[in-house]
């Protein structure tokens, strides 16, 4: 016999096996890594999701087309056609997924049309399969029980992805609703205090309006984080809240501390994810409920009918597989219901019961940890200059188009959100949000620097900001540089701080500008600058060389270079004296602080449905800032923009 012969007996033999078991490995993957997407921001993580959540479904469609095209001559001997029926709606199970994740990209739930023909075309192969053995099936049953199983869970998947594509949740936001009725707005105004008491979210708002040192505890958090996710959900779909809905949230956010913000941020972040990514909005839900205890006792009573079965004329490894599919099943099953019972979700409909609301919540904590790593992506450009690649490896990279993998792995680091951070972005958007009114609401938020240049002595400083939009970010982010690398640490830790946050925010929005350009929608033609910018560092700034050394050398290379007096360069130096002869304690703050609008800008006029995206890969600071804008009130008011005030 031939080797091609001896492998394709071997295939023969295997091939059923191993695609049942490699599919339900990819459901444990599954179940285990895709709620670690939305806490970090890392490549390789998202990748293998991805990878895990293309393969899974082909994994299990392919393995149904295997066994409706299996034909064994001598099953009806060993009765291996009993097994391969109860197989296949172990697959039909498996291409439901698990709870964690329906949708890998925002884009996939528009594909739930798909999903629900799939859902029809892989019932006729499992149907196939399943009447092949039907006479004298000796597993019917269980076969019957499983597929129940199976039908249901890729159901709710297809169910899933249909209440979270655009339209459809549109549609449920404002459908029956009539904003313009007295009743409605007096029955919402209703709903908005008794959940405010019901939910003990603030302890009848006192807590709220109580000295801002105070924080609230996690549990009043999460329940508030509910609350405003529900009213503010519509967001996520270019649908703004009501007027009373965004003056309560106003009241709330600009009385608590940054750390309090951003908790309440980061759970309400979490519950648009999981209704957007996940089964979240069928899955904690009393039709949920009910599908889950279903689901589970069926599995269970399936799982007791094969192992009590009394003939045992099978094969030792298809017994020894159905076995290792019915634990795999019973345990996503546990996991399952672990995740609803020790989650946000059912912490926040405790109502009445804040002891063990709190006890869920304390438990979630030390087991899940945080919510969001608190990671800060940072891109220099002066380092470009200074981080050389290989000529091969460029080469390589430009002929096969993954220059930008490369560019995250040289250029690409890593800050953590500290608290004098958190404390400056509140600061800064809640003094905005203060002076904000309807008559000058646009123009606050198109503001990139002018109000916070406007508001003091350095009117001679606005010009670098009204500039082209990329043009004003390449010129301050290198002006920050070059004072960063230049100015030692000062004296006191007030200024030390607001020097490290413009170092911190100034790398990040380059890192948006380069590598996130979808959340920068308001820039033009920044890649031009960008790379000309480039270029330009490469000829002032050698690699061999410290930064702190050439930023100190650089301002009289660009005075003497007069070709280049309109370049980005001889504005970033042009700023750099500017604001040196500013006081050196007013200076950072100064700075800071147009740094901080420059991110509230680029959060305020980057698209919903690209913040939306972004909860998939980790979340983005740019994230918070946006919903904490809109808690504060600073939106743009349109009279063609819809208004809802949806249920609550």
């Amino acid at each position: 016999m031939d080797i091609t012969e001896r492998v394709k007996k071997i295939w023969g033999a295997w091939d059923i096996r191993f695609f049942i078991l490699l599919s339900l490995f990819c459901q444990i993957l599954l179940v285990l890594l895709s709620p670690l997407r939305k806490r970090k921001q890392q490549k390789r993580i998202a990748n293998l999701i991805w990878l895990l959540y293309l393969l899974a479904d082909w994994v299990a469609i392919f393995g149904l087309g295997l066994l409706s095209n299996s034909q064994d001559e001598s099953s009806g001997s060993n009765g291996r056609d009993d097994l391969l029926a109860l197989w296949a709606p172990f697959f039909l199970l498996h291409l439901g997924g698990p709870d964690t994740i329906t949708a890998f990209a925002l884009e996939d739930n528009e594909l739930w049309l798909r999903h629900l023909f799939g859902l029809i075309s892989q019932l006729v192969p499992a149907g196939y399969v399943f009447l092949r053995a039907f006479p004298g099936n000796k597993l019917l049953v269980p076969e019957i029980l499983i597929f129940i199983v199976g039908l249901v869970k890729y159901a709710e998947r297809t169910y899933s992805l249909y209440r979270a594509s655009s339209n459809v949740f549109k549609d449920y936001i404002v459908r029956g609703l009539d904003p313009g009725t007295n009743y409605y707005r007096q029955l919402c105004e209703y709903n908005l205090m008794r959940e405010t008491q019901s939910l003990d979210l603030l302890q009848g708002r006192d807590i709220a309006l109580q000295g801002i040192a105070d924080n609230l505890v996690d549990i009043h958090i999460i329940r508030l984080a509910y609350y405003l996710f529900q009213s503010f959900k519509g967001y996520i779909a270019d649908i703004r809240a009501m007027h009373y809905m965004v003056s309560a949230s106003k009241e709330v956010f600009l009385m608590r501390p940054a750390i309090d913000v951003f908790r309440i941020i980061e759970v309400e972040l979490n519950f648009m994810y999981d209704v957007l990514y996940s089964k979240a909005i069928l899955v904690y839900s009393r039709i949920g409920y009910s599908l889950r205890f279903l689901c589970s006792c069926l599995i269970l009573l399936a799982f007791f009918l094969f192992l009590f079965f009394k003939e045992r004329d099978y094969n030792e490894f298809d017994i020894a597989a159905t076995y290792t599919l019915f634990i795999g099943a019973l345990s996503l099953e546990a996991v399952g219901l672990f995740n609803l019972i020790f989650s946000d979700w059912t912490i926040a409909t405790l109502r009445n019961y804040p002891g063990i609301a709190s006890s869920l919540d304390k438990f979630i904590c030390f087991v899940f940890g945080g919510r969001w790593s608190g990671s800060i992506s940072q891109v220099n450009l002066l380092n470009l200059s200074l981080v050389q690649r290989s000529t091969w490896l460029e080469k390589i990279g430009d002929s096969l188009c993954f220059t930008s993998i490369l560019d995250e792995i040289y250029y690409k680091s890593h800050k953590s959100m500290s608290e004098k951070l958190k404390n400056k972005i509140c600061s800064e958007l809640k003094e905005k949000s203060l002076s904000f009114n309807l008559w000058k609401a646009n123009d606050l938020l198109s503001s990139r620097g002018q109000w916070v240049l406007k508001r003091g002595p350095n009117t001679q400083l606005l010009w670098s900001v009204e500039l082209e939009f990329e043009e004003s970010l390449l010129v301050w982010h290198i002006a920050t540089e070059i004072c960063y690398q230049t100015t030692r640490k000062e004296g006191t830790t007030d200024v030390n701080n607001d020097r490290e946050i413009c170092k911190i925010l100034s790398d990040y929005i380059v890192y948006l500008m380069v590598m996130q350009p979808n959340m920068m929608s308001t820039m033009g033609i920044w890649l031009v600058k960008y790379e000309e910018t480039c270029k330009q560092a490469k000829n002032y700034f050698q690699p061999n060389q410290g930064l702190e050394e050439q930023c100190g050398m650089l301002i009289g290379k660009v005075r003497s270079n007069q070709v280049g007096i309109t370049s980005v360069f001889y504005n970033a130096v042009r700023l750099v004296e500017l604001v040196s002869q500013t006081d050196g304690n007013y200076k950072w703050t100064l700075m800071s602080s147009v740094w901080v609008e420059i991110l509230s800008y680029v959060a305020s006029h980057c698209t919903t449905n690209a913040h939306a995206q972004q909860l998939s890969k980790g979340r983005e600071l740019v994230t918070f800032v946006w919903l904490l804008m809109i808690h504060l009130g600073l939106r743009e008011y349109s009279e063609t923009q819809p208004v809802a005030g949806y249920r609550v």
